[in-house]
């Protein structure tokens, strides 16, 4: 079976994002498929009913400055990341051509089924239809693979954008369990609830793509999104009272962050994606605000402690349903005071003796609901 993949790939530098790429054309491949990502220049349209205020009309023009001023700067993290990415992004089975909202019409005789996800295509914050695969129309079966939608609430407007445009759809499946409650409710059909794509493949599998190990030393690996301070000096503080080298990875998303640089670190500005995994693979403790972060912390029996990001508590129903399969939901520290050094200081050590069999059932439902629909 010929396999199109439409998620967040082309050009990316997201280490999640093109870690879960990967993940879903290696385990499609593995089933004797042909499957590829599909090289998309995607546009981005902000499904909202909300006016546009004037407080939030100066912020959006105070931003358009501030990247104005930021930009040969980020130009430049930009072009390092690309690197960084490039030979990974190769190694992945892809189109050669590269489409975009125009022309992603003429990739439909490539391939027999379509799938979108997984990752946050479905965010009507950064809306683009193509990963509704509303350009295939009835040429061929369409499925979702664990896409997230990003958020808990749709409003109005974009419950009517996804119902008419998702309702065609051969099987629908989500990342959280909210976007599976919320969907189901709107197109009137079961919707799935699958495992992110990186969870498909065991460890064994991932060992064959990670690095060799980058710091030689005992270290805490800190993993953020989010630009805040807080947990920086609360990660310097951990690593200081166990007297290891706090290790980061700056600049995430290609925007130069200066506290990145406040605190006591080292800093790892060309890590691969097999470098990332590497880091996580070797690292004492993981502190993120990232999913991805924290499925490799879990699939390398890791200690770690996940933070809800800056801004964005509204993204992280994933980390907690992720928590609650693997029985650990003590990790998140989304309350004031789990967010305090004591508090990780008094965390007894994740127990990986147990069979996690709420994360085996989700997995084997995954695998099922993809076999279903690609057969």
């Amino acid at each position: 079976m010929r396999i199109g993949i439409l998620t967040h790939f082309h050009k990316s530098t997201n280490y999640g994002g093109v870690l879960q790429a990967y993940a879903l054309c290696r385990f499609l491949n593995d089933q004797g498929h042909s499957a590829k990502q599909i090289l998309y220049k995607h546009s981005v349209i902000t499904i909202s009913t909300t006016h546009m205020t004037c407080k939030k009309l100066f912020e959006k023009v105070r931003e358009r400055i501030k990247k104005k001023i930021y930009h040969k700067r980020n130009l430049g993290i930009k072009h390092r990341m690309e690197a960084a990415f490039l030979d990974f992004r190769e190694s992945v089975p892809h189109t050669y051509q590269e489409y975009t909202s125009e022309t992603i019409k003429n990739v439909i005789s490539n391939f027999d089924i379509f799938i979108t996800g997984s990752d946050q295509v479905w965010n009507p914050i950064w809306f683009d239809p193509a990963y509704m695969l509303q350009f295939v129309g009835d040429s061929a079966p369409k499925i979702s693979y664990a896409a997230s939608m990003g958020v808990g609430v749709l409003d109005q407007e974009q419950e009517l954008v996804f119902k008419s445009q998702i309702s065609d759809f051969a099987g629908v499946s989500v990342r959280e369990k909210t976007a599976s409650d919320i969907l189901t409710t709107l197109i009137g059909k079961e919707v799935k609830v699958c495992v992110d794509p990186t969870l498909l493949l065991s460890v064994n599998e991932w060992e064959k793509i990670a690095s060799e190990r980058l710091i030689n030393e005992k270290y805490v690996f800190l993993y953020l999104f989010g630009e805040g301070i807080r947990v920086r000096k609360l990660a310097q503080s951990f690593a200081e009272f166990h007297g290891m080298k706090l290790v980061v990875i700056p600049d995430l998303l290609g925007k130069y962050r200066k506290n990145d640089r406040i605190i006591n670190s080292e800093i790892i500005n060309d890590a691969t994606p097999s470098g990332f995994i590497s880091l996580i693979k070797y690292a004492d403790y993981v502190l993120t605000d990232s999913f991805h972060a924290c499925v490799f912390s879990l699939l390398y029996h890791k200690e770690f402690f996940a933070f809800p990001r800056d801004g964005h508590i509204k993204m992280e129903s994933r980390i907690v349903d992720l928590m609650n399969m693997f029985e650990c939901s003590e990790r998140y520290c989304v309350e004031k005071d789990s967010g305090s050094l004591n508090y990780l200081l008094s965390c007894v050590p994740i127990d990986y003796t147990g069979e996690f069999k709420a994360f085996e059932k989700a997995k084997q439902e995954s695998v099922d609901y993809l076999l279903k629909y690609i057969s």
